[in-house]
């Protein structure tokens, strides 16, 4: 009785510490989704989802609906507008200005019209230009350095799944086949008085 309940007392000890990892692994999965107090949780059979494991295939997916680099793509729209409005801005804009002016002593009312427009000798816009130049190299290296990590992290992915289901099908093969045919051996032991109810 004494070793039941000692072995009872384990395997609620390896429950709790299930438990744990379990609520521990639902907060991460909300928290990388952005969902306060979400805990989802598993229902139905525990089998492999049908995922490819086609790292192309998968990549094209994620081009597309990876937010990050999607903020990454859109960045570097930007970075290409704002170099656009840099260049067209390096050009002055001229100025038409019309008036009149009063005087009282002597009396007299005269009319002007002028044309100003800034020469650029010394400053052409360089600055500006090359201030959104370089925002858009910086967000084309971002841009580049998200698709190598996002790229690299989806392989590392894919070849974990691959391994697992490789793993999974051993495991079936070698532990859970053999399973039936164990319980009949442990059950004739049992009968015939050679092993315990524990073993």
């Amino acid at each position: 009785m004494l070793r039941i309940t000692q072995e009872v007392q384990s395997l609620n000890t390896r429950l709790e510490n299930a438990q744990t990892n379990l609520t521990s692994t639902v907060g991460e999965l909300a928290s990388l989704l952005g969902f306060p107090n979400w805990k989802p949780q598993a229902s139905g059979t525990l089998e492999p989802i049908g995922v490819s494991v086609d790292v192309d295939k998968l990549w094209q997916q994620a081009e597309h609906s990876n937010p990050d680099l999607e903020t990454a793509r859109r960045e570097m729209i930007a970075a290409d507008s704002g170099l656009e409005k840099a260049a067209r801005e390096r050009w002055p804009v001229p100025s038409l200005m019309f008036g009149t002016a009063f005087t009282d002593k002597p009396y007299g009312n005269t009319t002007f019209a002028g044309v100003s427009v800034d020469l650029p000798i010394f400053d052409r816009g360089q600055g500006g230009i090359a201030r959104a130049a370089a925002e858009v190299h910086a967000s084309k290296l971002k841009r580049e350095l998200l698709m190598a990590a996002t790229r690299q992290e989806l392989e590392r992915a894919v070849d974990v799944l691959a391994r697992r289901r490789a793993t999974l099908a051993k495991t079936e093969k070698q532990v859970v086949a053999p399973l039936p045919t164990l319980k009949q051996m442990a059950e004739d032991a049992y009968r015939l008085g050679q092993t315990g109810l524990i073993e």
